[in-house]
């Protein structure tokens, strides 16, 4: 799918590495709630924890990892600022 997105986003002018770093966010957004949850699964077997309570104390997590989703995805500087300070605009 990434190659795909990779390939309309260069069609469009959108900068790869911009691209790179939503697609891992999405990604780091989308384990931690109990649909998909494969990690916080085998990690809650291993500590012997109940997984709902895991899920309580993931919601401040969740939450800041869309708050930092949408301000790379809407503010270009924080993501791409220190590429184009060493290569250049």
């Amino acid at each position: 799918m990434v190659s795909v997105l990779l390939r309309l986003a260069k069609a469009v002018g959108v900068d790869p590495i911009h691209v790179a770093i939503s697609v891992t966010l999405n990604l780091a957004v989308g384990q931690p709630p109990p649909p998909v949850a494969s990690v916080m699964m085998v990690s809650c077997s291993f500590a012997k924890v109940n997984i709902w309570e895991a899920c309580k104390l993931n919601v401040y997590l969740g939450i800041s990892l869309v708050f930092v989703l949408l301000l790379m995805t809407y503010v270009g500087i924080p993501s791409l600022g220190l590429v184009d300070m060493i290569y250049g605009p």
